[in-house]
Formats: C-alpha cells, sequence, structure tokens
C-alpha cells in the first residue's frame, strides 16, 4: 500500500518526497537554507518565434523529415519534437512539465498571409497545448481588431484556439466612442484573455502566471492604440499596479512560485551586469521568482539572478532567444515550506537537424503551404525568384549591401516621371539574409521585410508585410533626413 504524506493541506505520494531528497542539480543553480519539503518542476520557454514555421535559413533547404542535410536552425516541426522528448522524459520521472511563450509568436515569415484564416502560431500553440502565453509588441503589428480577428480565426478552427493569453499590465481605454479595441476588451471578458493565472500542479506545486510587456516594447507597438500598457517599472504608479497582481496571487490565491511572461527583454545577458528592462522590473516588483524573458532577442546563456532593491527578493530571469532556434529548460526545485524557490538549472536545446521533426506538425505545414499557393498570388510558397551572387546582410548598423537593394526597389516603386525620388530603409526593419549564390524562394524573400500591415481599410485582400510611405520634402527636408541618419 503507497504512504501518502500530508503537509499544508498537499497529499502527497511518500515515494515523491524520497525523490525529491535524490534531486541534485549541477552547473547554474542557486541554494537556499530551507529544509523542508521540496518538489521539482521544469518549465520550458520558447519566445520570439516570429512565425518561423520554417525555421532560420533558406526556406526550401529545411528538411525536418531527415537528419543532417540542411543548416536551417529551428522551424515548428523540430521545436515540436524536441519539446515532447523533454516532456516525456520528464513526466516519466514524475516532474510536471509547463511549456510557455513570452510574446512575439506572431509576425515574421510567408506564414502570416494566413493570418485570418488560420493563422499558423496560433495553431502551434494549440497543438502543443501550451499552457500559457502572453502578447508582444508584435502581435499589435495590424492594431488591436486585427489581433482580435486572429484570435477569432484561431478559434475558429477545428483545433480550436483554447490556450490561456496572459495579460497583466495592458489597459483597454475607456472612451465608448473608441472602439478599435471592443473586440479584444470582449475577449478578456470571455476568459480567453486573463489578468493573471493560476496553475495547479498534480505534485502539489500551486504556480501563480503573469504576462507583461515592457518599457522598450510598448514604445515599438504604435498600432496597440487605443490599448495601453503599465510598462515603465522604474514609475512608481505602474510598477505598483503589477505589484498588486503579484500580491494578488500570493496572499489571496497562495500560490508557492510566480512566474512572469515578461515580453521585456534583457539587453545584457552577462550575469554579473544584466541590463534591460527585465532587470528593472526585478529590481521595482517583488515577489517574482521566475521571469522568463522576451523581446530583445538574446539568449541566456546562464540563470541571471536580480535582487529586488526593496526586499531582496531574488528573480532569476532566463531568456530562449528568437526564432525556433533554442528551446530553453529551467529546472526548479521549489521549497513547499519556503513557498520559493530553491534550486534552478538552465539547459539550452539548439534546435538543428539532428532533431527528426514531428510529422503531425510537418503535415499541418504541407496543409499551410497549400493554403498559400491558393490564394492566387504571383508565386508560390517554394518558387525561385531571384538567386545573389554575394551574400547580402542588413543586421549590423551603418550601410550595408542589403539595406542599399531594398532602399532602390523603394526608389523603383515610388518613382514617377515628374519628380526625383529618394528611397530609404531602416535596418531594423529588415529580418532576413542571403546566402552567396542562394536561389531566393518567394518565402525567403518575404522574410526580408514581413512586419506590419496598411493602416488603409479599402484593401482587399488585406495581405500582411511593410506598406510603402511616399512622402513630399523640400530640398531643406532631405538635408535635415541626411544628417539626421549621419
Amino acid at each position: 500500500m503507497k504512504k501518502i504524506l500530508h503537509y499544508k493541506g498537499i497529499v502527497v505520494p511518500l515515494v515523491l518526497v524520497l525523490a525529491c531528497t535524490f534531486f541534485a542539480f549541477t552547473g547554474c543553480s542557486e541554494d537556499d537554507d530551507d529544509n523542508g519539503i521540496r518538489v521539482n518542476l521544469t518549465i520550458l520557454q520558447t519566445t520570439d518565434m516570429h512565425d518561423r514555421v520554417a525555421g532560420y535559413g533558406v526556406h526550401t533547404s529545411y528538411s525536418p523529415d531527415s537528419l543532417n542535410d540542411d543548416s536551417v536552425l529551428g522551424g515548428f516541426a523540430r521545436m515540436a519534437a524536441k519539446t515532447d522528448e523533454i516532456r516525456d522524459a520528464q513526466t516519466a520521472s514524475n516532474i510536471p512539465v509547463l511549456l510557455l511563450d513570452s510574446g512575439d509568436y506572431t509576425m515574421g515569415t510567408v506564414y502570416d498571409l494566413l493570418w485570418d484564416s488560420d493563422p499558423a502560431p496560433f495553431a502551434y500553440l494549440q497543438h502543443m497545448e501550451y499552457d500559457a502565453v502572453t502578447l508582444g509588441n508584435h502581435e499589435f503589428d495590424y492594431n488591436p481588431q486585427r489581433l482580435a480577428d486572429m484570435i477569432a480565426a484561431a478559434q475558429a478552427q477545428t483545433e480550436s484556439f483554447d490556450i490561456p493569453i496572459v495579460a497583466s499590465n495592458m489597459v483597454f481605454d475607456d472612451d465608448v466612442a473608441e472602439t478599435l479595441d471592443d473586440d479584444l476588451k470582449q475577449l478578456q471578458a470571455n476568459g480567453d484573455i486573463v489578468t493573471k493565472l493560476v496553475k495547479d500542479l498534480d505534485n502539489g506545486i500551486k504556480v501563480g502566471i503573469i504576462g507583461l510587456l515592457g518599457e522598450t516594447a510598448d514604445s515599438y507597438a504604435p498600432n496597440a492604440v487605443p490599448v495601453t500598457f503599465n510598462s515603465d517599472y522604474a514609475e512608481a504608479a505602474e510598477a505598483a499596479a503589477v505589484q498588486a497582481v503579484v500580491d494578488e496571487l500570493r496572499d489571496t490565491d497562495g500560490v508557492d512560485i510566480v512566474i512572469a511572461l515578461s515580453h521585456s527583454g534583457l539587453t545584457d545577458v552577462t550575469p554579473s551586469a544584466p541590463a534591460g528592462d527585465d532587470v528593472t522590473l526585478a529590481q521595482n516588483v517583488s515577489g517574482i521568482d521566475i521571469i522568463l524573458s522576451g523581446h530583445e532577442h538574446k539568449m541566456t546563456g546562464s540563470i541571471v539572478s536580480v535582487a529586488n532593491t526593496t526586499t531582496g527578493h531574488v528573480t532569476r530571469i532566463v531568456c530562449a532567444g528568437a526564432y525556433t532556434r533554442n528551446l530553453a529548460q529551467l529546472d526548479l526545485e521549489v521549497s513547499m515550506a519556503g513557498n520559493s524557490v530553491a534550486k534552478a538549472r538552465l539547459t539550452n536545446h539548439t534546435i538543428d537537424d539532428t532533431i527528426l521533426g514531428d510529422t503531425d506538425v510537418t503535415a499541418m505545414v504541407a496543409d499551410w503551404d497549400t493554403a498559400i499557393n491558393a490564394m492566387g498570388l504571383d508565386y508560390a510558397v517554394e518558387d525561385t525568384v531571384a538567386t545573389t551572387v554575394p551574400a547580402l546582410s542588413g543586421s549590423s548598423p551603418g550601410e550595408n549591401g542589403l539595406g542599399s537593394l531594398i532602399a532602390a526597389a523603394f526608389r523603383y516603386v515610388g518613382t514617377d516621371a515628374s519628380d526625383p525620388t529618394f528611397g530609404g530603409c531602416a535596418n531594423g526593419t529588415i529580418r532576413n539574409s542571403f546566402a552567396a549564390g542562394q536561389d531566393i524562394s518567394f518565402a525567403d524573400l518575404f522574410a526580408l521585410q514581413p512586419l506590419g500591415m496598411t493602416s488603409a481599410i479599402d484593401q482587399s485582400p488585406l495581405l500582411p508585410g511593410y506598406p510603402l510611405l511616399k512622402v513630399y520634402v523640400t530640398g531643406a527636408e532631405i538635408w535635415d533626413i541626411c544628417g539626421f541618419n549621419a
């Protein structure tokens, strides 16, 4: 007969308690002085996936159904296979797993074309049964109404989207005449978007989850208006708004630990001198045990620990990076007596062609390709549209060949017989690169400038991608623009 231990109202199998006694961590870990019951938990994090269905690299070379034959990193099928592998292993050891995402799963590839019919990232999140996600700034690229349309389209699928979206510092406009955020408000009223989430795990751990969008990400989301965010964690009133949600989870809901899905970011992931909005969050909001960071695309090679400036509460921060190229695994030992994380270990899993892709996800991708190819565009997803001679990249600061090529293309489109035309392209909008001698597919070309959508309401079909803006300027204004750029 299996012996049962009762502790703090929690029924814990004795064999589980004994197993916890022998649980050990190596590498990047911390300890505390508590000698009470400790229970294990594994967190898997993705962030900033940006709809990289076929990974980061040459689209037509991605081959998730075979091994060791391409250089593409990431991709939904391979990410799914690694996720399930870890889930199965931990479940076999009676360790619960939380699969979480920190935002910006949309926007970035040709699969954005399905935004209002069968949104690929939402379908992937649903298929993989994520426990919770939050909203990033790029989820608002099309405005709040179209974000609500995306979610509604995902809910209308056979595998209806019902993953909790946690948005703890999002603020809706009270003006009844402003309707752009009404459908998003309704999703919150329906419980599809929540301010906080409580998860009761099988081994007795009670986890509280919040979702945040930080100040820098907020500034990169102009189309979110009239939606705003309490995103300045250094400002007392806005930090207090977030603190109130954390306090409610701890004091009212009685959670053991609090996890923040934070689309705020680390600009420096050096453990000894970290920087970024998530550091400010940990310093000014107490009681968050784990921050799963997003937005800045910087993968943490080790756990970043930050102490709250008032209470000394230590928050551990990790980030999986971007574009599905890495899956972060955070193994925790939770002190049930101290309601805190006693130990933590981070493992980063590179998602590459040593992983055989999940066949169900590969079949989903094939269906999405078919749907895009049936849209009547000039090219199919894998059609070659050009070939490069030198390698072209636009990610580095300053002028570069790819940026100049894009600017020249803008100028060509905008030129008419009567007016001289200048073309310009900001490096930050360039989201892809080309290898030397690469046959560029339509999918590769789309990923070059994929984000955003026109604000016009009279275009049908309404397709995503950066809209071109043409303005008329004087010679003096051109001089000022060049001076500012320099």
